[in-house]
């Protein structure tokens, strides 16, 4: 019982808070469009980080030996996969374990990623074949994979409209287009900064040049800037010839206090609430 009533409470005080979001969202001006330094310094003591990059490095290290078998079965049973061996295709592998974990399940992967140095050893060594190569500019031939999928590589890429135009081209009429990426460039951690900087929001309130002035440049995971609208956008431009069997959008809705508070800083970058909210999609196509 008490669990419930906490869960109720919680549940109703963030519904509460999304309607003081919205109100100020709508009621604000577009200036000032961003806040000074010395609120950087005060919203980094009030938002300390809490992952240190060691324990990250440690977690991600034991990416690069297990099989992402969770990964794997997300896109099989979207496909209402049967026991057909499939062509698969990974956009933007990275390490290429959820390829790897598809191997094992009896298909034939092949990851490609922008940047060779992240694919291991033991993806390659069984059998997952890895290629360099940008997502936007494939050198498969046409309808060469029963499937295309990508696991959290979408908003990094830097053309979206291209790499899902790729991926339309190389997929067999019939076959299926699989995507799953999260966090949007809008949402409460959409700058991928969480690591050296753990303030929510921080790319939309506070200018490039400020936010590189206190973390290392190469320490930034820059999402492509694509916004939730954005993305509802392109599905549309392809819906002719993509048929959307499933959809979700994951919405994030902590730190709406950070809306309320600055509201100029959001108004003036968007004038879509969704866009502020929306942190992840997933949508299954099938090419017509």
């Amino acid at each position: 019982m008490l669990k419930e009533f906490k869960f109720r409470t919680k549940t109703l005080l963030l519904k509460l808070l999304r309607g003081k979001a919205v109100s100020a969202f709508k009621k604000a001006a577009t200036t000032p469009e961003w806040l000074d330094f010395k609120e950087l310094e005060r919203l980094k003591e009030q938002y300390p980080v809490k992952i240190t990059w060691e324990k990250y490095e440690q977690d991600s290290e034991a990416l690069f030996t297990t099989p992402d078998h969770t990964s794997a079965n997300k896109v099989l049973s979207s496909l209402g996969q049967n026991n057909n061996t499939l062509n698969i295709l990974e956009l933007g592998c990275q390490h290429g374990m959820v390829s790897y974990a598809l191997k094992l399940k009896g298909h034939n992967t092949i990851g490609i990623d922008i940047d060779s140095d992240n694919f291991s050893e033991v993806a390659k060594n069984a059998g997952v074949n890895f290629s360099q190569m940008d997502a936007s500019n494939l050198t498969f031939e046409d309808e060469s994979f029963d499937c295309v999928f990508s696991f959290n590589a979408f908003e990094h890429m830097d053309n979206p409209e291209e790499a899902l135009k790729e991926a339309m081209r190389v997929v067999k009429k019939g076959g299926h287009i699989y995507l799953y990426f999260n966090p949007l460039y809008m949402s409460p951690w959409g700058l991928h900064s969480w690591l050296e900087l753990a303030i929510p929001y921080c790319q939309m309130l506070f200018p490039p040049d400020m936010i590189r002035s206190v973390v290392e440049a190469q320490h930034l995971w820059y999402c492509n800037g694509w916004s939730c609208q954005a993305y509802r956008e392109l599905w549309k431009k392809f819906s002719s010839q993509l048929s959307i069997l499933k959809y979700k959008e994951n919405v994030n809705p902590f730190h709406l206090d950070m809306i309320v508070r600055y509201p100029s800083c959001f108004k003036s970058k968007t004038d879509c609430f969704d866009d502020l909210v929306v942190d992840g999609i997933e949508v299954l196509f099938q090419k017509k």
